[in-house]
């Protein structure tokens, strides 16, 4: 939405200068030529990125300045290491470029504008505290959200302005559309009702299972992800216009698009609470003053993204945050935990932001950027892959950390000698060794005051444990300081154990080199020491943008099924591929909803749409076990997003199944990424998929018709059709001439195909 925000804005502005606009975002890519000869080009960063996997090398020279805004999402656990690696590749790949970051949200500038240096720029860093519409910040006690709410509305729309009134989750949010309705009705503008009922009407022709236009016509609305795209918009453009009040939202309002908010309302500031007593981890959870409730709060961050949604430029002259809490300690958290206090300007509250952290650390995203760097150069060197990394902001903010560059980004084995860097016996401990030899290492270290012990030992076989607790696995990040010492011990005292050292440690902590990983895995081979090539199967898994450890797992999924005895209990293909994408999502601690999988299964069976956003009406047997059922309700928002994940899921499985050589799991692939497209059953593709204005409905009624190829629609009669189906002569007759007009696509063997 923001890019093409932008994309109109730029085009306004700048387009009437014979300055040439393009956009590319989501499933568009821009015509090579198209890209050569634009001026500007707006696009996600996802897209960019899609287009760097997949030129390798050839976009030298293509842009002269690259504007990256919003760089904070590079601390983002989702996004952000994926960004971080765009900054770095880009520069690489795209020559003599000139770098812009944008940001009204990093507490430390300055190191990110060192690492932007560190990539070879020449940078100047500007700093600017200004805003071009005052923001001011309330706190606002009370035990009544709902009537606090009201009276700000009420206050706001008497100036004439709107109000963006952000919750934290989708229910709240309905719920509070709901009961502050008759209060936007009673002062939103007589001349805007018009503008409402059309509004309502556009809302309930776009589906009917909403109950967004009763709200509309009395000038609100609620927005979340959960709602359909054209349902979003519709909501966005009558904010915009201000037709409407005031929207309740989730997160999904708080950055991208300008909106006219004169004020923000956070109507609570907590993700989510919980009782002191149901807390194992009490150092992940916060609390305000005394209370026995603990709570995660919104991210620093996100909270002044969200707060600075109100007043915007080119909307309003001012604008006001308000905050609601329900105590006086509650206040005061909230004002020293977001905020700091600003001496120069009379201590009025000024932001407090966190630091911009590198998200680049996490093994699935470390794997996935080292074969992505190695698609983009097919032939790298070990020295390659540390210079790669050494230029990541990740890196840089390492500074001198205790281990090694290359150990911590375990790009080589780490060895014992690199386990014990950084670790000195404290004062008034004694160390004492109670066994070296090849096969184990223990010893115990005593607090010569409180006489308090430890022991732990090492074994050859993989064995590790101290009475402190820490356990094996987890590498060495996850040991404790009481075998660091040990191990230092041993090695002082007998240098012949290093190797005998370095593989216990490693079969113990399973601290993992990501390089042997994508060899052994048949991303990269080694062709000389030290030197590899990213193999074929590599650079696919690049190009298809998903992890090489979830492409690991379904490579071995699709390798089981093809060995599976013909004669065995094997999955029908579709049950089996929904358990895969589940076991996929299960594998990397992400998850669907079981109602998603039970909806898209009525979406492709052809159910109505009542069906597909309440499956729980009509169970699946072939579901039953693999994904039980539960009695939720599916969001059409979330919907069309599992829709588009599960085409995405099979695009990849085809392509890896394609790569492989397993044409059945392919060809299975294919037709279920069409099916999910449509919403049919396999016997309706050709006819959807070739006839101009058919789509599910229409191509069932041919079906039932007796039209089960396009080939007998071509030698249909336009009355005898609409007498059968129902539909009007002149759109059968439309439909026919469709199908004269269809030409049959050769495959690359010389086949027709549909």
């Amino acid at each position: 939405a923001l890019a093409t925000e932008k994309y109109k804005h730029f085009l306004k502005h700048y387009g009437h200068l014979a300055i040439k606009i393009e956009i590319s975002i989501g499933d568009y890519d821009l015509p090579p030529d198209d890209l050569a000869a634009a001026d500007l080009v707006i696009m996600t960063y996802e897209k960019l990125d899609s287009m760097l996997r997949s030129a390798r090398g050839n976009l030298a020279g293509t842009f002269g300045c690259l504007v990256i805004d919003e760089i904070h999402v590079m601390g983002e656990q989702e996004r952000g290491p994926r960004l971080e690696s765009l900054v770095i590749r880009a520069t690489r790949a795209l020559g003599d470029v000139q770098v812009i970051a944008l940001s009204a949200t990093v507490a430390n500038p300055v190191q990110l504008n060192e690492w932007l240096s560190r990539l070879g720029h020449d940078t100047t860093l500007l700093l600017s505290k200004a805003r071009p519409v005052p923001l001011e910040y309330e706190i606002v006690v009370g035990n009544d959200n709902v009537g606090t709410i009201t009276s700000i509305l009420e206050k706001v729309a008497a100036e004439g302005g709107q109000c963006l009134i952000f919750t934290r989750s989708r229910r709240r949010a309905e719920l509070l559309a709901r009961q502050l309705a008759s209060t936007c009705q009673a002062c939103a503008p007589p001349e805007t009702y018009q503008a409402r009922v059309e509004l309502a009407f556009r809302a309930k022709r776009g589906s009917k299972y909403t109950d967004l236009p009763p709200l509309l016509v009395k000038g609100i609305a609620y927005h979340h992800a959960g709602l359909a795209a054209p349902e979003r918009d519709l909501v966005e453009h009558a904010f915009i216009h201000r037709h409407i009040m005031a929207i309740c939202c989730t997160t999904t309002l708080s950055a991208g698009i300008n909106m006219p908010a004169r004020a923000v309302i956070l109507d609570d500031y907590k993700q989510f609470s919980v009782h002191e007593k149901d807390v194992a981890d009490k150092g992940r959870f916060l609390r305000s003053g005394n209370s026995p409730t603990m709570f995660k709060p919104i991210p620093r961050n996100t909270f002044h993204q969200i707060v600075g949604r109100a007043g915007r430029a080119g909307f309003d002259d001012k604008g006001t945050a308000y905050i609601l809490v329900h105590s006086r300690d509650e206040a005061k958290w909230i004002d020293d935990y977001y905020f700091t206090r600003d001496a120069k300007d009379g201590g009025t509250l000024a932001p407090a932001y966190d630091p911009l952290q590198s998200a680049l650390s996490n093994r699935h995203v470390m794997l996935e950027q080292l074969l992505v760097f190695a698609n983009e150069v097919q032939d790298l060197s070990y020295d390659d892959v540390k210079a790669f990394f050494a230029m990541s902001f990740y890196t840089h903010m390492l500074g001198k950390a205790d281990q090694s560059m290359d150990t911590a980004l375990r790009i080589r084995h780490a060895t014992a000698r690199d386990f014990i860097v950084g670790v000195t016996l404290p004062p008034g401990k004694l160390l004492a060794i109670l066994e070296a030899n090849a096969n184990r290492v223990a010893g115990t270290l005593t607090d010569t005051i409180t006489q308090q012990r430890a022991e732990c030992q090492l074994t050859a076989a993989g064995g590790f444990s101290c009475t402190c607790g820490a356990k094996p696995g987890g590498g060495f990040r996850a040991a404790c300081d009481h075998l660091r010492l040990v191990v230092q011990e041993v090695l002082n005292k007998q240098p012949g154990l290093a190797r005998n050292l370095d593989g216990m440690l490693a079969a113990a902590l399973r601290e993992e080199c990501y390089v042997d990983f994508l060899i052994d895995n048949g991303f990269l081979e080694q062709v000389a020491d030290g030197a590899y090539h990213c193999t074929p199967f590599g650079s696919l898994v690049a190009r298809l943008y998903v992890y090489p450890t979830i492409a690991v797992f379904i490579k071995q999924r699709l390798l089981e099924r093809v060995s599976a005895p013909a004669t065995g209990d094997v999955l029908p293909f579709e049950p089996w591929f929904y358990k895969l994408v589940k076991d996929v999502q299960d594998e990397h601690n992400s998850s669907y909803s079981p109602s998603l999988f039970h909806g898209a299964w009525h979406w492709m069976e052809e159910a109505g749409m009542d069906v597909v956003l309440e499956p729980f009406r009509q169970p699946i047997p072939a579901l039953r076990t693999l994904i039980p059922a539960t009695d939720d309700p599916v969001y059409p928002g979330d919907f069309n997003n599992f829709k588009s994940d599960m085409q995405r899921w099979a695009r990849v499985a085809g392509k890896i199944a394609q790569h492989f050589g397993m044409a059945a799991i392919e060809a299975g692939c294919l037709a279920l990424e069409r099916r999910m497209d449509h919403g049919v059953r396999a016997e309706l593709l050709p006819l959807v998929e070739n006839l101009k204005g058919v789509g599910r409905i229409r191509g069932r009624m041919l079906f039932r018709a007796g039209c089960k190829a396009i080939e007998d629609v071509q030698d249909a009669n336009p009355d005898a059709l609409s007498k059968v189906t129902g539909l009007p002569v002149q759109t059968c007759e439309r439909i026919i001439n469709s199908a004269r007009e269809w030409q049959p696509v050769e495959d690359g063997d010389g086949e027709e195909s549909n």
